[in-house]
């Protein structure tokens, strides 16, 4: 399931990044991830964001292979 794929990929991440603590807190929150949402600045009206997990993994990793956190969201 794409789902799991893209925790999986945020998961080793998170473990490439040798943070002790990080990967049992992501552990811990697991199960409470939900889609993205995000406010309307104008109209403060609520929609979900679903991104194209498999678009937005890509660009993550290409990202990170080229050493560019700015481009992989990391900052």
């Amino acid at each position: 399931m794409i789902c799991e794929a893209d925790f999986d990929l945020h998961y080793a991440i998170v473990e490439a990044s040798l943070n002790k603590r990080f990967p049992r807190f992501l552990s811990l929150i697991r199960r409470g991830l939900v889609s993205r949402v995000t406010i309307e600045a104008r109209s403060g009206t609520r929609r979900v964001y679903v991104p194209d997990p498999v678009k937005e993994q890509n660009r993550i990793i290409e990202a990170t292979l080229l050493g560019d956190p700015d481009a992989a969201g990391m900052r």
